[in-house]
């Protein structure tokens, strides 16, 4: 008996792998970076067909020691650019972006991180501490980008690194390399007096080295001051405030979110910037071109 000759090869070449991204989720203290982040990646972390490999990290983990921060208006200043490990955080990132290198756990000595509300210093369940909408929101996002990816014929999506953190992008020269790593920049705003409120409900921060609170002023004094110092470019006449200066933005590749529109609009918005990225149809556009097709 013949034994029959082996199945040839598939000619079918394989799908071509996309370039990875970088986003970059930035903005001031208490505007909603993390809790943006960490749905994002949700949305994103899907398995099956199509794939998509996301990791998240966050600006915090490269704090320096407490001790050798920097002094402002007398207080220690964990919120300047100086006050992270800003080499380590770029060589994490080209190593992730050009050698596909997973990121590695940091030691979370001096990092600086906010206590979830309702949770104690001992720790908790950060899950329970997530709000209810948004989790909801979350599971219809990722559900629908899945879903469009894959009408959309995408079997592999670009791999995904999500990086939260304040001052990813201030005026040069502070951090010059750090920027050009990100191939998305995402600015999200809050008004002055809607952070400095979240600021001061939070109880205080945890780190190995102990437990620490804001002094009296610190976001006056510190907080508040970075933030416009670094960002006062993207916006008309430097008022971090007022309207978006859409030239300044565009030269730099910056998005601004909007304020107004709480943290659901703002978590659907972010979720259209990295599916327009990724090259994923919204869902509302493609059935408003089967409607207009209808109707002629």
């Amino acid at each position: 008996m013949t034994t029959p000759p082996p199945t040839p090869p598939s000619s079918s070449p394989p799908p071509s792998v996309p370039q990875p991204l970088i986003l970059g989720l930035s903005g001031v203290s208490s505007s909603g970076k993390t809790t943006i982040a960490t749905h994002l990646s949700s949305i994103f972390s899907f398995s099956g067909t199509p794939l998509c490999d996301v990791t998240l990290i966050h600006a915090d983990d490269f704090y320096l020691p407490e001790a050798s921060l920097p002094f402002r208006a007398g207080h220690r200043d964990w919120d300047c650019a100086a006050a992270l490990d800003l080499p380590a955080l770029c060589a994490c990132l080209e190593a992730w972006l050009h050698r596909g290198e997973p990121v590695r756990a940091r030691p979370r000595q001096g990092v600086l991180t906010p206590l979830l509300e309702g949770e104690d210093r001992d720790g908790g369940n950060a899950e329970e501490n997530l709000d209810v909408r948004l989790l909801a929101l979350t599971s219809r996002l990722r559900d629908e980008t899945q879903r469009q990816a894959t009408a959309d014929g995408i079997s592999v999506l670009p791999r995904l690194l999500i990086l939260d953190g304040f001052l990813l992008f201030p005026a040069p020269p502070v951090i010059p390399l750090l920027p050009s790593l990100l191939h998305i920049k995402i600015l999200l705003r809050t008004t002055r007096s809607a952070a400095l409120a979240r600021r001061l409900a939070r109880p205080g921060y945890a780190t190995l080295e102990g437990f620490w609170a804001d002094p009296p002023g610190y976001f006056e004094d510190v907080v508040w001051p970075h933030y416009v110092e670094a960002h006062a470019r993207y916006f008309e006449g430097g008022d971090v405030e007022g309207g978006v200066d859409e030239e300044a933005c565009q030269s730099e590749g910056v998005v601004v979110g909007s304020e107004e529109e709480g943290l659901e609009g703002v978590l659907e918005w972010v979720v259209g910037v990295v599916r327009k990225e990724m090259g994923i149809a919204r869902e509302h556009e493609e059935k408003e071109d089967v409607e207009l097709v209808s109707e002629a």
